[in-house]
């Protein structure tokens, strides 16, 4: 059963989010550029939970989508709410984000 919760993630719960996520799950790869401008974001008070993302942890407690908000809840070294949804049944992985990518004309 999925859950949604609003919680505060802080520096070492991402941290550790993101180890146990690593050994047993391929995610894709990190965008080091993605993971600075949420940095940015995060460290200038611009960053905004209540966007209806969520960060998407399966029923094994695996990270299967938010690994770049949680890097840069880590490097930014700052407690962030944000929306965790809980209980993914990892085969749905498959169906994450697959939709078109957004481009600057689009926003």
């Amino acid at each position: 059963m999925l859950s949604f919760k609003a919680e505060t993630i802080t520096p070492k719960q991402a941290s550790e989010l993101l180890e146990r996520s690593s050994n047993t799950f391929k995610n894709r790869n990190v965008t080091p550029s993605f993971v600075k401008r949420y940095v940015q974001d995060m460290k200038a008070g611009n960053w905004h939970a209540d966007t209806g993302e969520t960060i998407k942890i399966d029923t094994k407690g695996r990270v299967i989508d938010g690994q770049h908000r949680l890097y840069a809840i880590q490097e930014a070294d700052r407690d962030q709410r944000v929306w965790v949804c809980r209980g993914i049944e990892t085969e749905m992985f498959q169906y994450i984000d697959q939709g078109k990518t957004r481009d600057l004309k689009d926003i």
